[in-house]
């Protein structure tokens, strides 16, 4: 499981046809492994706040889906995390 995301929510992230900017972030935090909590740090919001964008049940205020945008173009351009057994 992705950085401590409930099944439930990553089906909801998963299964959302919002293409907004929250969701589309939420799809990339959870490929690259960022939790709710870096998230929610980054933008200066609660980890409610974050959970509701990504899932797609609210949308970000205005004043933020700029940065949102740059963050996703960001990570978009960031090759994804390979999983590694340090063990083996």
């Amino acid at each position: 499981m992705a950085n401590s995301y409930s099944k439930k929510i990553l089906e909801r992230i998963q299964n959302s046809a919002s293409e907004s900017a929250g969701v589309e972030l939420g799809k990339l935090c959870i490929t690259h492994n960022y939790s709710v909590r870096e998230v929610a740090e980054v933008f200066e919001v609660s980890r409610p706040t974050v959970y509701n964008w990504i899932t797609g049940k609210t949308s970000p205020p205005k004043y933020l889906r700029s940065k949102i945008k740059a963050l996703v173009a960001k990570l978009k351009l960031r090759p994804v995390p390979t999983l590694t057994h340090e063990d083996e």
